[in-house]
């Protein structure tokens, strides 16, 4: 709507919205993971941070690239990386499905994670939604 408003303005000013995927930084390795994570959808925070990291293909200096054309020829949207355009197409393509299937492989994601951790002795979490009461307060306490 910013851009809408600033055509209809014709002040010579405008705007670009970026969609950024995955993007090379040190971010995933300075991040935080929830404890209960670990065991159930990781078998460790380093290896949840690696896993993570795998996901981050586009390197920053292509970003910034790819941003500023975009931004010099005027368009209205940007995506940045293949995984970008990706999850873009299949939003646009399986509108109402797309969020299903994100959740259909996070499932099955959790689940080999735990077949792992049985696998290797490591102790599997209590499941994320299981650590929240109906209240919304974290480990059960009531107050």
């Amino acid at each position: 709507s910013l851009r809408q408003e600033l055509d209809m303005m014709k002040c010579g000013v405008s705007a670009t919205c970026v969609h950024p995927g995955g993007i090379r930084t040190n971010i995933a390795q300075s991040s935080r993971i929830a404890k209960n994570m670990v065991g159930f959808m990781i078998e460790s925070e380093q290896q949840g941070k690696d896993d993570f990291e795998k996901f981050f293909i586009t390197t920053a200096d292509d970003a910034a690239r790819t941003i500023l054309s975009g931004v010099r020829r005027n368009k209205r949207r940007v995506l940045i990386g293949r995984d970008a355009k990706a999850a873009d197409w299949m939003a646009r393509i399986l509108p109402s499905a797309y969020q299903t299937l994100v959740v259909l492989k996070s499932r099955q994601e959790a689940r080999k994670a735990r077949r792992r951790a049985a696998r290797y002795g490591t102790p599997a979490s209590t499941p994320l939604h299981a650590t929240y009461n109906n209240a919304g307060n974290q480990g059960g306490n009531q107050s």
